[in-house]
């Protein structure tokens, strides 16, 4: 396993992505990459424009295709994840769709866990109906993965997300990655890296078959502001990605917004691990929660593998910002449970997404995960984007809720 590199590393290496991308004139030497909020650029001569379309010159043309504000927040997600090169987009589903329809053709299977963003399960309808096999498989053991390849020659993706969405099953990368390898095929492992992000976990240091995929609109952006997404991985396999044009691009202020917000990144993970422990601690003795779904907990059923990939930069707490848990009840008093944060509540916003730096909480069953989506989801079920609040604050919030939603357990 590769070195972790230390906060104040990767802080450094970041920084130095402005003076490197930052274009020098005669007149104009600005010491960061300003932000290119243009949609075209200028050409001394019709000579000069057919060279650059034809590649011979490396000059921006048009910001569909290229931007010095992608390039700056695509060296820097290149470093987060320890990759060789990156390509951004408007979007996280931007993301996946794009490379799922890029590495996989017609006829070919791509194998996915059977726990996903609701999302992501949209697309995989898409692709049935142009003509891709989906497989689902249980990848907590890597044995059903390799089976599935086994069984399937045409297989040329693996999906995954760890931890999952949102129930926060943890898969064991190396392992899937493993199966990979020992099949001697060329597939590729996507992992969703977005609930765990790069500050505490590099997938692509787990395997050497691994593309990440960061949804860039989560914590890496931390505002609940932009929305955009982040695909990472070896050269070789970034330069099959299709290009910008085809991606969805994304806005090119937005590019320079989220790339200065990653330095906000490294102060606020540490919080967003802290309160999320603090809060998964809390409600693990309460007996209004039936089940309770955090992979820092000993009892999680996979909390040694997550010991085992999940780890900080910082060196502390490596578990993530989400808590999930079932209520103990009916879907009615789930409901009044979330109805308090909007009635009474004070820090907790009753909101789909996740990764802003103030806390979300919302049951996945009204939307993200409904049952059309996927897997079921209970109707008791809650997942929580724990913000960085301060952990008391929220732990009253939360109990004075469960009180709201079980005047009878007090």
């Amino acid at each position: 396993m590769n070195a972790i590199p230390t906060v104040a590393e990767m802080r450094s290496a970041l920084l130095r992505v402005d003076a490197r991308t930052a274009d020098w004139s005669e007149h104009v030497r600005p010491h960061k990459t300003p932000k290119y909020q243009t949609t075209t650029y200028r050409f001394r001569n019709p000579a000069e424009m057919r060279e650059a379309f034809a590649g011979q010159l490396l000059l921006d043309a048009y910001s569909l295709l290229s931007n010095p504000n992608y390039r700056a927040l695509e060296a820097k997600l290149a470093i987060l994840e320890q990759g060789e090169a990156a390509q951004v987009c408007a979007a996280g589903r931007s993301a996946i769709q794009a490379t799922l329809y890029a590495l996989s053709s017609p006829g070919e299977t791509i194998v996915v866990h059977e726990e996903l963003y609701g999302g992501t399960y949209d697309i995989l309808r898409f692709l049935c109906k142009d003509e891709r096999k989906i497989v689902f498989v249980n990848a907590q053991d890597a044995k059903a993965v390799a089976e599935a390849i086994e069984i399937d020659e045409t297989t040329s993706i693996i999906l995954i997300e760890s931890p999952t969405n949102p129930s926060l099953q943890i898969i064991d990368i190396a392992a899937v990655d493993g199966a990979v390898t020992s099949a001697h095929r060329d597939i590729t492992v996507v992992v969703d890296n977005t609930f765990a992000t790069p500050f505490n976990q590099r997938p692509l240091t787990l395997g050497k078959n691994v593309l990440v995929i960061e949804s860039l609109t989560k914590y890496l952006n931390g505002k609940g502001t932009y929305f955009g997404g982040g695909i990472i991985g070896a050269k070789t396999i970034i330069d099959r990605i299709y290009q910008r044009a085809v991606l969805a691009p994304m806005d090119p202020g937005v590019a320079w917004e989220i790339g200065e917000n990653l330095i906000d990144f490294f102060q606020a993970m540490p919080i967003h691990n802290r309160n999320a422990w603090e809060i998964a601690h809390f409600l693990a003795g309460d007996i209004r929660i039936a089940q309770l779904y955090y992979p820092g907990l000993i009892f999680h059923r996979n909390h040694d593998i997550a010991v085992k990939q999940m780890r900080a930069l910082d060196g502390g707490i490596s578990f993530g910002g989400m808590v999930s848990f079932e209520l103990h009840g009916t879907k009615e008093d789930a409901e009044r449970f979330i109805d308090f944060f909007e009635e009474h509540g004070t820090f907790i916003t009753h909101a789909v997404s996740l990764g802003s730096r103030d806390s979300l909480i919302e049951m996945p069953s009204c939307g993200t995960h409904s049952a059309r989506k996927g897997k079921a989801i209970s109707e008791t079920f809650v997942r929580f984007s724990v913000g960085i609040e301060n952990h008391d604050d929220l732990k009253q919030e939360i109990h004075a809720a469960l009180t709201h939603a079980f005047p009878a357990w007090v």
